[in-house]
């Protein structure tokens, strides 16, 4: 619908199409691949549940208080975009 997509400008937001939804399945996909890893450095708990990923656990830092839930998509995709994977420190 174009005045969805319309909306979604004037708002901010990214308008859903194919390099967006392609962007997201890759940043997915890395993050599922990486999951064991995040849950054991960083308590962050990525599951694999029927035909989807969720985020179940984040590490408390600060006792009362949680994430804003606007700010975890962009978190999550430098998590995944911004990471160096391939090199891991002792």
């Amino acid at each position: 619908n174009d005045k969805l997509g319309e909306v979604a400008k004037r708002q901010g937001m990214l308008e859903v199409n194919s390099t967006n939804k392609q962007m997201a399945q890759q940043a997915t996909s890395c993050l599922e691949d990486h999951a064991d890893m995040l849950e054991e450095y960083f308590s962050i708990r990525i599951e694999r549940q029927q035909d989807r990923t969720l985020l179940t656990g984040l590490p408390v830092l600060l006792d009362g208080h949680s994430p804003e839930p606007h700010g975890l998509a962009i978190f999550l995709l430098r998590l995944a975009t911004r990471v160096d994977w391939a090199e891991e420190r002792p």
